[in-house]
């Protein structure tokens, strides 16, 4: 009977999994791997739904080698989309191991001014996906215990004297509870931030920034870099929001300059 070496298996496209390693004497639970290999499908579901993945598969080939590893794979997706789903996970997992998962979840100003990407503000927000890191970071509770993800070049460790970072008591508040899903809103506040690659605009408002798009794709954001300058601006949009914890979003009708009144239109 022909055997296949742990190394042979995983040799011919190592680049397309995506793995997790503890560096652990000790073995795993049972129930905990369960729990890990459960966190880490919610990470990459929720994830795939942010960079608009769609029509996959997760597949898992578990192991021990001086510890145990677990290697991921979409059956579905191309190699770029894996990257940017695993930069989603790995640029997360680095701001809430600065900030605490409370500050991310509740997108606290600091967290918004350092974190540009809106994809990994909207993991960052959504409490399915740190329900998921909370669950493959559970080993860390060990005190042998080391976290590695890696993909292709890229690796991420995380220690466990960072784990408490990630397991803070989350205060879910609700947020802009006055806005309602699909209601036309205007909001007086100070353009943070335009981004060219995501076509939208950062909005200062009561204390707080929200992300603004354009309800056309094919619109240039770089219109409103005259706005930028402004201490105070009147925009009017329409709220997108599942719920009261999660922070909405506002698709852009106007925007106007609040002491020249100059106006920039966008229509549905």
């Amino acid at each position: 009977m022909h055997r296949t070496n742990k190394k042979q298996l995983f040799k011919a496209e190592d680049n397309e999994f995506i793995e997790l390693v503890y560096s652990t004497s000790e073995g795993v639970d049972a129930k905990e791997l369960a729990e890990v290999i459960l966190g880490m499908r919610i990470c990459l579901k929720e994830c795939a739904k942010i960079a608009k993945a769609k029509n996959f598969q997760i597949l898992v080939f578990p192991g021990y080698d001086k510890g145990l590893f677990l290697k991921f794979k979409f059956k579905g997706i191309t190699r770029n989309k894996t990257s940017l789903i695993v930069k989603i996970i790995t640029d997360s997992l680095e701001t809430i191991g600065e900030f605490g998962i409370d500050k991310v979840f509740n997108l606290r100003k600091e967290v918004i001014s350092k974190v540009a990407n809106p994809r990994v503000l909207a993991a960052c927000n959504n409490p399915k996906f740190l329900d998921g890191i909370q669950k493959i970071l559970t080993p860390l509770e060990r005190a042998e215990s080391k976290f590695l993800l890696a993909y292709g070049n890229k690796k991420l460790r995380i220690q466990r004297s960072k784990r408490a970072k990630f397991f803070e008591t989350i205060q879910k508040k609700e947020v802009f509870p006055e806005m309602k899903n699909g209601e036309v809103i205007e909001l007086t506040g100070e353009i943070t931030r335009i981004n060219k690659e995501y076509n939208d605009i950062g909005l200062r408002t009561q204390d707080r920034i929200l992300r603004c798009l354009l309800p056309d794709k094919n619109r240039e954001i770089s219109q409103f870099h005259d706005f930028i300058q402004e201490s105070s601006v009147l925009l009017e949009g329409i709220v997108e929001r599942k719920d009261l914890i999660e922070t909405p979003k506002v698709k852009i009708v106007s925007i106007q300059k609040i002491d020249t009144g100059q106006q920039t239109k966008l229509f549905f």
